[in-house]
């Protein structure tokens, strides 16, 4: 008993349809799964840059913080070099005043224009 031809064909066709139906079931779940995994990436891409933007205005912030601590502290020791640069003038100063007074009080002291060292030559000996 052979099979008509019509009826072949018609068996290879429906088998060709299912075949295909199957290929596009496979190609449509893979396209879904490509979707899938594409709104992953672009998920995860959003959300590092958000965390990348975070850390960076961190950074700026630790930054900023830092700057303005090394320079309240850089003006606490310029305050304290003034200080000390005043002080040792005053002391400088004091000095001074003491070496002139004493300068002068030996100056009007009886006796002061004699004795005392004898003036010493300029010129070389011979």
């Amino acid at each position: 008993m052979a099979v008509p031809l019509e009826e072949q064909a018609a068996a290879h066709a429906a088998e060709l349809d299912q075949v295909r139906a199957g290929h596009a079931a496979a190609i449509a779940d893979a396209a879904a799964a490509a979707r899938d995994q594409l709104a992953q990436v672009r998920a995860d891409a959003a959300r590092e840059r958000d965390e990348l933007r975070e850390l960076s205005g961190s950074r700026a912030q630790v930054l900023e913080e830092a700057r303005a601590d090394l320079r309240q502290r850089a003006e606490a020791e310029a305050g304290t070099l003034r200080r000390e640069r005043d002080e040792l003038r005053a002391a400088l100063q004091d000095r001074g005043d003491a070496a002139t007074a004493e300068t002068s009080a030996d100056a009007t002291s009886p006796g002061a224009g004699q004795g005392g060292q004898p003036r010493r030559s300029r010129r070389a000996p011979r």
